[in-house]
């Protein structure tokens, strides 16, 4: 976001957003210690980024393949919060399989929806 001019002041449209930048390389405000904590790597754009292979491998603490509700809430919110529409079967795990299921259904029914 570009910073708003008005006579003798600078007004901070999205300060958070510009950061360190705009006050010469000093933190400010609620972010300041994330910006302090954050690595260097972050700088670059989807560093932080993971797949969600990525995710659900390191939330399955057990590396069976199969990631509980437990494991789920524990390490991976975002499945945590759909586990229940992705474990079709009640089995009480789900796989990167039903995961793939899920999606490829929901694609489905959005392209049978705009057909």
């Amino acid at each position: 976001m570009r910073p708003i001019f008005l006579p003798g002041l600078l007004c901070l449209a999205g300060a958070t957003m510009l950061g360190a930048s705009v006050l010469g390389g000093v933190p400010f405000g609620a972010h300041a210690a994330r910006a302090q904590a954050a690595p260097a790597a972050s700088a670059q754009p989807g560093a932080h980024r993971q797949t969600v292979a990525q995710r659900f491998a390191e939330a399955n603490t057990t590396h069976d393949g199969h990631l509980t509700l437990a494991q789920a809430q524990a390490g991976f919110p975002a499945m945590a919060y759909l586990f229940d529409r992705i474990d079709r079967d009640r089995k009480g795990y789900i796989t990167m399989a039903d995961i793939h299921a899920y999606y490829e259904a929901k694609r489905a029914a959005r392209r049978a929806a705009s057909d």
